[in-house]
């Protein structure tokens, strides 16, 4: 069987739990640290990136929506950080083959001003 990136797609569940709660927390801290409007979002509702430990609390965080997106476009989302403008998103969606099943989709483009 032929893999793109053999380590990750073949890991164990719990090493898979591992990465994507270090990615998740990783992110989170970011976009809170420096995108204006997910600070802003997350204060209401009292959250702080010390709440997010794992995968596990995905749930915790308030999703972009499209309508988010288009509140805020082009200029809302953009975190600005050492002379680089990062495009941060997190939002949700439902996977095509189960409409139970959700992930977190992280976007970051970055683009250096420097």
């Amino acid at each position: 069987m032929k893999y793109y990136n053999k380590e990750i797609e073949t890991m164990s569940r719990e090493n898979l739990f591992a990465l994507q709660s270090e990615r998740l927390v990783k992110q989170v801290r970011n976009v809170y640290d420096r995108v204006p409007y997910y600070r802003a979002k997350m204060d209401a509702i009292g959250l702080k990136p010390e709440d997010i430990g794992s995968i596990s609390d995905i749930s915790k965080l308030p999703f972009t929506v499209k309508t988010d997106i288009r509140a805020n476009y082009p200029f809302g989302l953009f975190g600005f950080h050492n002379g680089t403008i990062e495009f941060n998103v997190l939002c949700s969606t439902t996977c095509s083959y189960s409409s139970l099943s959700s992930f977190c989709l992280e976007v970051v483009i970055s683009i250096s001003i420097g």
